[in-house]
């Protein structure tokens, strides 16, 4: 018989690693250019992290581009768009 409780603890533990995901990741946007981005404007698509902000703060990022995709490489992420 299946157990639907191990499958909803498995569909959780995926859940929360993404959320972990995207906490890091605003943690590092905002070490360089003191912008707390929400979590609703990350997306990754592959290994690329989009974020959907002010052009205002996307070129702040762009200016640290290179700092931030080397503390986001254990993520797998190689761009930012």
């Amino acid at each position: 018989m299946f157990n639907i409780s191990s499958f909803l603890k498995r569909a959780t533990n995926l859940l929360d690693s993404g959320e972990i995901k995207k906490k890091e990741i605003q943690y590092i946007i905002q070490k360089y250019t003191n912008y707390t981005c929400p979590g609703e404007l990350i997306d990754i698509q592959k290994d690329v992290l989009v974020l959907k902000i002010n052009p205002a703060y996307k070129m702040a990022l762009f200016m640290k581009k290179k700092e931030i995709l080397e503390d986001l490489k254990p993520f797998g992420i190689s761009d930012i768009r």
